[in-house]
């Protein structure tokens, strides 16, 4: 049953926690993961969610990249649309600890890359001139 989580399938879509566990991961939240210890209320609403990615949507919905109201239609298993991974990303950054000069730098990156048109070859907006 593990073999199947540590092989690479190209063609395949990412699943929405495959997402999930690339972004905490690029942002270095590891060792959270690893340490991280799910409380019997949370272990009752990750039950669809393989014993693998538990601990990564635990500190998900801890840091609202995940919304607990979503969760009774959270897929686990389904293909992550593009808009949703803006929107892990975006949830993500936004959560992020640091003054109030280091959030604002990083909202102006969000911005800059939302309107540079890199999120166009995404298709998730429409260059504006």
């Amino acid at each position: 049953m593990l073999k199947q989580y540590l092989t690479v399938h190209y063609n395949k879509p990412v699943t929405c926690l495959e997402a999930i566990v690339i972004l905490l991961n690029a942002q270095g939240l590891n060792e959270e993961v690893k340490n991280y210890q799910l409380s019997e209320e949370q272990q009752v609403l990750l039950q669809k969610i393989p014993d693998w990615g538990r601990n990564h949507i635990a500190l998900a919905l801890e840091r609202g990249v995940l919304l607990e109201k979503n969760m009774k239609i959270f897929n686990p298993h389904q293909g992550a649309k593009r808009y949703e991974v803006f929107q892990y990303m975006t949830r993500l950054l936004e959560g992020q600890s640091g003054s109030d000069d280091e959030k604002h730098k990083r909202l102006q990156v969000k911005r800059i890359y939302f309107q540079s048109g890199f999120w166009n070859l995404f298709g998730l907006c429409k260059q504006t001139e």
